[in-house]
Formats: structure tokens, sequence, C-alpha cells
């Protein structure tokens, strides 16, 4: 199966082979496809922190300023594989994602709000809230 990877805009193959029967065949193609559509090869057991770094190491390093690489790399290690920890892609859902960005949400929002209030009292989060 041939397909042009989007974020490099090269041509890509990906090749299986070793199948009894055709119907066998087809239906690994109908998966490999499902899998290239989603833009990931979710055939590989891999977690988001071997992702996050390659992605990192093939499209920021060198692409982008030295600052914005760093900043990358913090926030990867500090945000993302924090919150996530070793999930693997394919275990990634959309409600899952959704409160990984509330999560966020909830981190900068504590970040823009002093920790001790004009009335005296202390703001701060409880422990529970940032782990």
């Amino acid at each position: 199966m041939r397909y042009k990877d989007p974020t490099t805009q090269k041509w890509k193959e990906k090749k299986r082979e070793g199948f009894r029967t055709r119907p066998e065949g087809v239906a690994a193609l109908k998966r490999l496809e499902h899998e290239t559509d989603l833009g990931f090869d979710q055939a590989k057991d891999e977690t988001l922190k071997e992702y996050l770094h390659m992605w990192l190491a093939e499209y920021r390093e060198n692409k982008a300023a030295k600052n914005t690489h760093k900043l990358d790399k913090l926030n990867i290690e500090t945000r993302a594989l924090h919150y996530f920890k070793n999930i693997r892609l394919k275990d990634i859902t959309p409600a899952l994602y959704q409160t990984f960005i509330n999560y966020l949400m909830m981190i900068k929002d504590i970040a823009n709000k002093p920790l001790i209030s004009y009335t005296g009292q202390c703001t701060c989060p409880s422990s529970e809230l940032l782990d």
C-alpha cells in the first residue's frame, strides 16, 4: 500500500506478506489502510512517550528555534508524560484526551491565580489536583 505522509509530504510504502488466502490479505489491507488513516501504525504497541520523543527528534530538532525545541521538550516531559505516564497510543481515546485538555486548563488557571488572595486566605490548590 502506498500513501503520502502528511507531515513530510513524501510517498511511503507499507507491505504485509504471508497470507494463506486472498480474503485474509484483503482484510489485512483494510486494517492497514484504517491504521494509516488514523495517522499512526496501531499494529505497533508504541507508547506515547516513544512517539513524542520520535516526533521531537524527527520534526522539531534542528527545524525549530532552539528555545522552541527546549519548550516543546519541557512540555512533553512535564505535562503530557506526567499525565499519561506509559500509555500506549492505541489506548488514548477522545474522552481521555479531553480530560488531559481539562487538566491543562486547570493548571493554567492555578498558575494565573495568586497563592494568597487579597483577603489573606490561602488559595493554594490541594495536592490532589496537581498529582
